[in-house]
C-alpha cells in the first residue's frame, strides 16, 4: 500500500571527509570545519558498554568531538575462539552481542557529537612470545583450527586473507552508514607484530 512521509532539514553535519580546499584539512558534509579533540576511550572496565554513557557525556562537556575504540576480545571484538567467552563462535562466526554493543556506541556518539576512530585488530593478536603475546588464542591460528602456522603467516595466508575481507564486508556493511564514524585503523601498533615484515605488511594493507 502507499504510505506518506515527510522530509526535513537535518541537523546532522554528515561525514567527515578530506577538505577539498584545504586537503590537509578535514571537513563535514555541510562544510564545517572539522577538528579532532579528544582521547582514547579503547575498552571499558567493570560495567562494561554503560560506562561509555559516563565516558561520552563528560567528553561532550568538556567539547571534545574525537574518541579511538578498539574491537578486541575483552572489548567490542567480533571473530575470536569460545574459550575466551561463550559469546564468540571461532574464526568466520561474529559475536552479534558485541555487534550491538557497538551499533549502541556509534548512536551514543552521534547523539554527544562524537567520531570515532575505529581499530580493528592488535599486535598482540600476532606475538606468540612476550606478556602481550595472544597468537595461541586467535582464530587465525592453528591452534584454534584457523590457517595460520605463525604469526606472520596471517600477512600472506589466502585463506586467512579471504576470512578477513569477509570480516571487513560485515563491518562495513553494518556500520558503515554511520557518519560518526571517522576512520577506519586495521591494527594498532602492527609493527610489534611478530617477525614484523614491512613489506608484506604494506601489501596486506594495500589489498585490505
Amino acid at each position: 500500500e502507499p504510505h506518506a512521509f515527510k522530509v526535513t532539514a537535518t541537523k546532522n553535519k554528515g561525514f567527515v571527509r578530506k577538505s577539498a580546499l584545504a586537503p590537509y584539512y578535514f571537513q563535514t558534509d555541510n562544510g564545517e570545519p572539522y577538528f579532532a579533540i579528544g582521547h582514547n576511550v579503547c575498552w571499558t572496565g567493570a560495567q562494561g558498554t554503560y560506562e561509555y554513557d559516563k565516558y561520552f557525556e563528560k567528553m561532550s562537556s568538556a567539547g571534545e568531538n574525537y574518541t579511538r575504540l578498539w574491537m578486541i576480545d575483552w572489548s567490542l571484538g567480533l571473530e575470536y575462539p569460545a574459550k575466551l567467552d561463550p559469546e564468540f563462535d571461532g574464526l568466520g562466526r561474529y559475536n552479534l552481542a558485541n555487534a550491538n554493543r557497538l551499533d549502541y556506541l556509534l548512536d551514543l556518539a552521534e547523539k554527544k557529537g562524537i567520531y570515532i576512530m575505529l581499530c580493528m585488530d592488535s599486535f598482540s593478536n600476532l606475538k606468540n612470545k612476550g606478556d602481550l603475546a595472544r597468537f595461541k588464542d586467535y582464530p587465525y591460528s592453528s591452534t584454534q583450527l584457523g590457517p595460520c602456522n605463525s604469526p606472520e603467516e596471517f600477512f600472506t595466508n589466502p585463506k586467512a586473507k579471504g576470512y578477513y575481507k569477509k570480516r571487513l564486508r560485515y563491518i562495513i556493511a553494518r556500520y558503515g552508514y554511520s557518519t560518526h564514524l571517522l576512520a577506519w585503523e586495521f591494527w594498532n601498533e602492527v609493527d610489534l607484530t611478530e617477525n614484523y615484515n614491512p613489506t608484506n605488511v604494506e601489501k596486506w594493507h594495500q589489498e585490505m
